[in-house]
């Protein structure tokens, strides 16, 4: 993350929003890492998501915010972080959970549970646009809106979990199992927001 690089709204503060959909251990590192080379620095995380989050940074609130929305709107600026793939999580005992990677006709007829990294939505539509490439509906049951909350539906054994990688990395849980998903769907994108006006 080119943290640095941000216009901040004084030499020593930063102010980031963070969609917390998103928030994971690589986030961490890199604000960590930017604290440690500024002296008694002022770094300011909020947790904001969709609208607000555009709205604080165009408003000069916030120096930056880090989501999975895909942003094209006049005066933001829009870079791309990373990109993170779609896994399933399976109960331990589940008959899907001894293959290494899934397609997505592996998951019809199960009971779905979808956490996407972008709360507008965006995330479950590229799922469902996915879908004609299966030969039996998905089921979707359910829309956690936590990587914690996905994971106790599918330990209890509710059904399958479809969230990204890095969701699931953050919650480990020792009777769920993430498979990848072998192709039919592109991965979620990162973004780091931006306004191109003079800091304020």
């Amino acid at each position: 993350l080119a943290i640095g690089e941000l216009k901040r709204s004084s030499k020593e503060r930063l102010r980031i929003g963070l969609c917390e959909r998103i928030a994971c251990s690589r986030i961490a590192t890199a604000l960590s890492t930017w604290r440690q080379t500024h002296s008694d620095p002022d770094l300011q995380i909020v947790s904001r998501s969709g609208r607000a989050l555009l709205a604080e940074i165009d408003a000069g609130l916030l120096d930056a915010g880090i989501t999975a929305m895909c942003i094209t709107e006049p005066g933001m600026v829009s870079d791309r972080l990373w990109t993170d793939p779609w896994v399933a999580a399976l109960p331990k005992g589940h008959t899907l959970a001894s293959k290494r990677a899934l397609e997505l006709a592996d998951l019809a007829r199960e009971l779905l549970a979808v956490l996407a990294p972008d709360p507008s939505g965006m995330g479950e539509r590229q799922i469902i646009e996915h879908l004609p490439t299966v030969d039996s509906p998905l089921f979707i049951a359910e829309r956690p809106t936590t990587a914690l909350a996905l994971m106790t539906w599918v330990e209890a054994g509710c059904g399958i979990g479809l969230l990204t990688a890095t969701q699931g990395e953050g919650v480990a849980h020792p009777n769920v199992i993430l498979r990848p998903l072998r192709r039919g769907l592109p991965p979620a994108e990162i973004h780091l927001l931006r306004s191109d006006a003079p800091p304020r």
